[in-house]
């Protein structure tokens, strides 16, 4: 049987330190990006529910798609939706529970 292209081990190459940097700030951009979406949308307070919820959901999507790791510290899909869906509720129910 001939096993597809895509079945062999992924080879990484070696990243240089200014890639890693650019790596770095890449994640910082995308987060200053969607922090300056909800803040023009005047939804600043709503900002750590709205981002936790959204990692927690595109993880999900993740598994279901065939991740079995991420690079995140917590490295598997449902173990990192489910940490980023904890920190989306309760930060939601500190926000919106009566005073």
């Amino acid at each position: 049987m001939i096993e597809p292209e895509y079945s062999q081990p992924a080879i990484e190459p070696v990243k240089t330190p200014a890639e890693k940097w650019e790596g770095v700030a890449f994640s910082w951009c995308k987060a200053a990006t969607l922090t300056l979406v909800i803040s023009a949308l005047h939804l600043q307070k709503f900002a750590l529910p709205i981002l936790a919820g959204g990692t927690a959901a595109f993880y999900i999507v993740a598994h279901f798609a065939g991740a079995k790791t991420s690079r995140c510290i917590l490295q598997k899909p449902l173990i990192i939706a489910a940490f980023w869906g904890a920190v989306s509720c309760l930060s939601l129910w500190f926000l919106l529970r009566p005073a």
